[in-house]
């Protein structure tokens, strides 16, 4: 029997507007602690940031967080899956797009997102190992 997306996926989802700054973002991460938002322009997805996307594009280009606006640092061509779809789908994704977590979204709407933690607590004798291994996004 299928698992699908809507059946693990994560809510809610923690969102942003793009226009904030790399400090508004960071202070959101470290209060609901989960390291991945998505940003929003006037509530649709635009693109996603994570808390290696910080790391990468702020902290060691030495740029000043609460000078940085998320829009210039976020990543803006993300990989996304739409609640229907089975889990094996997602995992497929993540793999190609070497990412740990999608958006969930339908119709233009985020509904959640999907992570490796809810694919393993899900699925725990999945053979996991070799994508494990993928840098964060």
């Amino acid at each position: 029997m299928p698992i699908f997306v809507k059946d693990i996926m994560s809510k809610p989802v923690f969102k942003i507007e793009e226009n904030k700054s790399i400090k508004d973002a960071a202070n959101l991460i470290k209060k609901i602690r989960r390291g991945f938002l998505v940003v929003t322009r006037k509530g649709s997805p635009v693109g996603v940031l994570s808390d290696s996307d910080i790391i990468r594009n702020v902290v060691a280009k030495n740029y000043i967080p609460s000078r940085t606006k998320i829009k210039s640092v976020m990543t803006h061509h993300f990989v996304s899956i739409s609640s229907g779809e089975e889990m094996i789908n997602a995992v497929r994704k993540m793999k190609k797009g070497n990412v740990h977590r999608l958006p969930v979204i339908d119709n233009n709407k985020i509904v959640g997102v999907i992570s490796l933690t809810d694919i393993a607590r899900t699925s725990p004798e999945m053979p996991a190992a070799s994508w494990l291994r993928a840098s964060p996004r």
